[in-house]
């Protein structure tokens, strides 16, 4: 018995309300990913201001996200996609 509601919709609605960080994201990982190697004391202060530099229109709420998305990718917490 499959429970997915949109497993027979031609079409799934899109539950993540900022696509704006998805086109950037790939980038910000390559950022980030410097920040995760070095083990340790967390160092997501420092990715945080690599990625303003890089993107300095995105607000604040956008690049907690991503940042804190693309660590959790370096860590091996979430596979992006």
């Amino acid at each position: 018995m499959d429970l997915n509601p949109y497993a027979n919709s031609p079409t799934v609605p899109e539950r993540r309300e900022r696509l704006d960080l998805r086109d950037i994201f790939d980038d910000v990982c390559a950022r980030v990913e410097p920040f995760c190697q070095t083990g340790g004391a967390s160092l997501e202060y420092w990715a945080i201001q690599a990625v303003r530099e890089a993107y300095p229109s995105l607000d604040d709420q956008g690049l907690l996200i991503v940042v804190r998305a693309a660590l959790r990718v370096c860590r091996g917490g979430s596979t992006p996609g």
